[in-house]
């Protein structure tokens, strides 16, 4: 536990530090509040991303456990990126679970992509609960090597 230096006795040594002490005291009882009030997303169950960018295409890697690929959606619209998904659990009739850990969620990921994709190379694929999009950048966004000539 971290104990301030001046949280013991400071109404009593600096009568003039009390009201900043009261204030902080109000503002960390507020962040504290907020941080509670609202989860982060990956807390709410938002899919993990991980990308890898080469000079040809955009990678990602899309986390998606117990999706099929009827519950995705992914749209490309310019050079920005959408993915919805949603996965509803569904219990068998009659059967009540112990535990659940794993909830329904819907989810939206926008990404705005720094070039130009080639539309008609973009694919995706689902396996064992991954979403891999591979997404071509257009051939005037890729690098060009220049050969250099003696004379």
């Amino acid at each position: 536990m971290l104990v301030r230096w001046n949280d013991i006795g400071i109404r009593r040594t600096a009568p003039q530090l009390a009201s900043w002490d009261s204030f902080r005291r109000e503002m960390d009882r507020f962040f504290e509040d907020f941080d509670h009030q609202k989860p982060s997303a990956f807390a709410r169950g938002a899919p993990r991303i991980h990308t890898k960018n080469t000079e040809q295409a955009l990678k990602l890697r899309i986390e998606v456990p117990g999706m099929d690929e009827h519950a995705l959606r992914i749209s490309l619209e310019e050079n920005n990126l959408t993915v919805e998904g949603t996965r509803a659990l569904n219990t068998p009739e009659g059967y009540e679970p112990h535990r659940r850990e794993r909830t329904d969620l819907e989810f939206t990921r926008r990404f705005t992509l720094p070039f130009r994709v080639d539309a008609e190379k973009t694919n995706a694929s689902l396996q064992h609960g991954v979403l891999t999009l591979e997404l071509h950048k257009q051939a005037s966004e890729q690098p060009r090597k220049i050969s250099v000539k003696s004379i």
